[in-house]
């Protein structure tokens, strides 16, 4: 797990206590599920994260989905909150 992913929990933890424990082994298991798969291909490639207004998929026909959210201001305050504590 990367330093940033364990901060994040960490994070979660301290700040919303009433949140379930099986909520946080949803990220443990979202993030098992990429190394599994990175396994599977030789490799695990940095994580590409869904920011606004990158391409996510590109399909025939001209169809594009780009992601909305977060923008580049809620990245920057959450990273912000995140040296804070």
């Amino acid at each position: 797990m990367t330093e940033q992913f364990l901060a994040l929990i960490e994070m979660d933890r301290r700040l919303f206590p009433e949140v379930r424990k099986r909520a946080f082994a949803e990220y443990g298991r979202a993030f098992e599920i990429v190394r599994e798969r990175a396994a599977a291909c030789g490799g695990m490639p940095p994580l590409k994260y869904a920011i606004q207004e990158r391409l996510l998929l590109a399909g025939d026909d001209d169809v594009k989905v780009l992601a909305l959210s977060p923008s580049d201001q809620a990245q920057s305050r959450s990273l912000q909150a995140l040296m804070r504590h």
